[in-house]
C-alpha cells in the first residue's frame, strides 16, 4: 500500500499510476519537451491555441 504520506515525498517528476487490480505503480516522467516527436507536438499545441484565440466559446 502507498499512503498519502509517501505520495507526498515522492520526487519531482514521478507519477503514481493506480489500478483497480495491481498495486500502485511508481513511475519516472519526462517533459514532453524531451520526447522525439516535440516539434510536431509543439507546432500542434500553437494550431490549438490559434484556433482557440480565432472562436472563443465555441
Amino acid at each position: 500500500m502507498l499512503s498519502p504520506d509517501r505520495i507526498r515525498t515522492l520526487p519531482f517528476g514521478t507519477g503514481v499510476t493506480l489500478l483497480r487490480t495491481a498495486p500502485p505503480i511508481i513511475t519516472d516522467l519526462r517533459r514532453w519537451t524531451q520526447r522525439p516527436e516535440a516539434t510536431e507536438l509543439k507546432a500542434d499545441r500553437e494550431q490549438i491555441e490559434a484556433m482557440l484565440q480565432h472562436h472563443p466559446g465555441t
